[in-house]
């Protein structure tokens, strides 16, 4: 038993991983792992940003609404979707 656990770990497997013939296995992994944290940190980035982007386009809405109502044309108002 304690000759195959040798046999077994041996450095030509070391190597390589026998489970796989890809040899940049190790490079893929990298680069999924950037993308997927990137990604993720531009997803944080959009819950970050949406709240302000709304709240900066109902200001500039009612800005715009006070300015057509100052000069006597009617604006129509923007749909809001819940």
């Amino acid at each position: 038993m304690v000759t195959s656990t040798v046999e077994a770990l041996s450095p030509v497997d070391a190597e390589g991983l026998p489970f796989t013939r890809d040899k940049h296995y190790a490079m893929h992994g990298e680069i999924l792992t950037v993308v997927l944290v990137i990604s993720f940190a531009v997803f944080l980035l959009f819950l970050v940003l949406l709240p302000c982007l709304k709240r900066r386009y109902s200001h500039q809405s009612d800005l715009s609404e006070e300015e057509a109502s100052s000069s006597g044309r009617l604006k129509p108002l923007p749909v809001v979707s819940k």
